[in-house]
């Protein structure tokens, strides 16, 4: 007779677990890290790889370099994105409330600046 299967969602769950320990464990021995996606919503998208990092023992400042100059770095366009610096561009999101506070602060209400339109959101 064979045993009881767990439901999908809970082995799923378990793998995710798997691998965010591995993420953290890389992040502590220095490996550098960065989100992005090919999806239709990637402004959504990085925001999960940004909490799941968080819930991953990344601290949020950490956290908030890796979905932002770490991504520039990875993708070679650290020259003029990534920070906020003399001559690079003005891309930049400002939370509502503080991240480092609130580690949820980035679902919720922010401005967004990109091409010098600011966004409400």
């Amino acid at each position: 007779m064979r045993g009881k299967r767990r439901p999908v969602r809970d082995v799923v769950a378990a793998g995710v677990a798997v691998m965010m320990s591995y993420v953290a464990a890389m992040h502590e021995e220095g490996v550098q890290l960065a989100v992005g996606s090919d999806t239709v919503e990637p402004g959504a998208a990085v925001l999960s790889e940004m909490m799941l990092l968080h819930d991953a023992g990344i601290p949020m400042s950490s956290v908030l370099q890796i979905g932002t100059y770490g991504g520039a770095e990875v993708a070679e366009l650290s020259s003029f994105l990534g920070s906020i610096e003399p001559g690079k561009r003005a891309h930049f999101v400002l939370f509502d409330e503080n991240p480092l506070e609130n580690p949820e602060a980035p679902l919720g209400g922010k401005t967004v600046v990109k091409d010098g339109v600011v966004w409400q959101g």
